[in-house]
């Protein structure tokens, strides 16, 4: 499972560099993802889902809002909400 993330992450990270952001995920967020995309009947079918719902959608959000701009992200989940821990690139 930890590599079918690190594959979605790679690739969501591919489609936020025009927008200079890249982000890692804690390592508890991604326990959060191994246990609610997997299931016993589909494997890790339901991965992608999880992943959309959980990072990529509420990342979009805070990039709309301008929340986030140029620098590294770092997510977790947290009471039921992500949160970013953001650092801007000295050098971005």
């Amino acid at each position: 499972m930890n590599n079918i993330i690190s594959k979605q992450l790679k690739q969501f990270n591919e489609r936020l560099k025009t927008k200079k952001l890249k982000v890692r995920l804690a390592d508890h967020f991604v326990e959060l993802l191994c246990d609610r995309g997997y299931d016993p009947t589909f494997g890790a079918r339901p991965l992608q889902g999880v992943f959309n719902k959980l990072v990529i959608r509420p990342l979009s959000q805070k990039i709309l809002a301008g929340d986030l701009t140029e620098g590294d992200a770092t997510l977790d989940w947290i009471d039921g909400e992500l949160k970013v821990a953001f650092k801007v690139n000295a050098n971005a």
